[in-house]
């Protein structure tokens, strides 16, 4: 989908006011195919130029980074803007993540790196068709009071660990009990991301396994 190009990291959004029913949506998206696919979701876009470095907020204390297949393709200018997001005095800071054939390898090494060295949220979505709900399901865990995404853990847990558990559970099929049960068994993150299809199998079954494979090696 067209939108404009990653120039640069801007600066870290802020709380704003979101009318109920809309959605704060950065002027990069104006005009573009994913506007349109926005305006058919349950919330309306709401286009703004004080957004910083976010994309989107479904609710005035989240702020929401996308980073699309394009995107991706740059993955210097993509950590930069993670870092930037990392800095928003904001409780609720997501990166969503395009992941397609083409963005595998960057895909996989930003994920971790944003949700283990910055704590952020780090959701995959296979389209940006998918988005509309995503943001939606955002602004009504706010509006309830919920935890994001990722969030939950108990707090007595290393954050360490805490924060690898959780990027674990972003891999497709894998929740956090089974998450849970691979640290257990490999120890690290090294040694789960080095392990074949064949080590993890006898803990998840072939086609988990298989999945947990690709997602550290592409």
């Amino acid at each position: 989908m067209s939108g404009a190009p990653l120039t640069q990291a801007s600066s870290p959004p802020r709380p704003q006011p979101v009318p109920p029913g809309r959605v704060l949506v950065s002027l990069r998206w104006q005009g573009s195919e994913l506007a349109a696919v926005l305006r058919a979701g349950t919330l309306r876009p709401l286009f703004s130029d004080r957004l910083g470095v976010a994309d989107f907020l479904p609710a005035s204390d989240t702020a929401v980074l996308l980073l699309t297949e394009r995107d991706l393709m740059s993955p210097q200018l993509c950590r930069r803007r993670l870092v930037t997001l990392a800095q928003a005095s904001m409780p609720h800071k997501v990166a969503v993540l395009e992941r397609t054939p083409v963005t595998a390898a960057p895909w996989s090494e930003l994920q971790l790196e944003a949700a283990l060295e910055l704590r952020l949220a780090a959701l995959p979505v296979g389209s940006l068709a998918e988005l509309p709900q995503l943001l939606a399901e955002l602004a009504a865990a706010a509006e309830r009071g919920a935890p994001q995404p990722l969030a939950g853990r108990p707090a007595d847990e290393p954050p360490a660990a805490r924060r690898v558990a959780a990027a674990l559970t972003a891999v497709p099929g894998l929740g956090a009990k089974k998450a849970d049960a691979l640290l257990a068994q490999f120890g690290s993150l090294a040694a789960l991301s080095a392990a074949a299809a064949e080590q993890l199998a006898p803990l998840l079954g072939p086609a988990l396994a298989q999945t947990v494979h690709q997602f550290f090696n592409g």
